[in-house]
């Protein structure tokens, strides 16, 4: 069965599985009718700090529902396809009709943490977001080596702490 909406052909086929429901763009019920999906598994993303962030959310049929993102402050961010927020980074992308993906732009660690996708159902729907921000600025160890006298190797880890090792170079 083929279903025109907003000028967008879109193909009902049966099916149990959800990621070909995003797949196909429905969700096709006993009676024909396009219902509203909404993938609620939960996701991991890791970013490195000054990266783009893509968090992502499907939905497919929404209709007169909303689709908003929280921070993990709990505020919002945005709803449909506007930015709510004053920051600057943060936008709805949409490369198809099922993507509200949330993207933050030159992502710093103070990003990181729980983003919430909503639909406003009745009862709510909520996909959760994990957002975890590396930082490749800090290495994981430094080396200096004192060649005056006994050799020694001295090291600092990621917590600041040195230790000093004396490395014997002849027998």
């Amino acid at each position: 069965m083929t279903v025109s909406l907003l000028d967008v052909t879109i193909n009902v086929i049966k099916t149990t599985s959800h990621k070909n429901k995003i797949a196909a763009g429905v969700d096709d019920s006993s009676n024909g009718h396009i219902e509203l999906y909404f993938d609620t598994s939960p996701q991991n993303v890791t970013v490195v700090a000054g990266e783009t962030a893509s968090l992502e959310c499907y939905v497919v049929a929404k209709g007169k529902h909303h689709v908003v993102w929280m921070s993990p402050k709990n505020i919002v961010l945005t709803k449909d396809h506007s930015r709510i927020t004053d920051d600057m980074r943060i936008s709805v992308e949409r490369q198809q009709i099922k993507d509200w993906h949330l993207h933050i732009r030159d992502v710093t660690y103070k990003d990181r943490g729980g983003y919430s996708c909503f639909i406003n159902t009745e009862p709510p729907k909520v996909k959760m977001v994990y957002l975890d921000v590396k930082d490749l600025a800090q290495k994981p160890t430094s080396i200096w080596i004192d060649i005056s006298g006994i050799p020694k190797i001295k090291y600092r880890d990621r917590k600041m702490q040195s230790e000093a090792i004396q490395i014997p170079l002849f027998n």
